[in-house]
């Protein structure tokens, strides 16, 4: 599997979670809602979108990494 699979996995898996969380988060209003929030929510919708950047930007960089090396070894 690619980085680029990958990544494309983690931004549908995050769309899902936030249109989940849109129809169960407002029913939910007691104050368990918001310690799953604080606890659970925000740190896991931050982690993974802290991991996707860093997935892109790998990319990113074994993309350049492939063209110089290609170029090497043409030249």
């Amino acid at each position: 599997m690619s980085l680029n699979t990958s990544l494309v996995q983690i931004h549908e898996a995050v769309k899902t979670m936030r249109q989940v969380w849109d129809v169960v988060g407002p029913s939910w209003t007691d104050a368990v809602r918001q310690q799953f929030v604080e606890q659970h929510w925000r740190p896991l919708e931050d982690q993974t979108l802290t991991v996707a950047k860093h997935m892109d930007r790998l990319s990113q960089l074994m993309i350049a990494l492939r063209q110089e090396l290609g170029h090497e070894t043409q030249a």
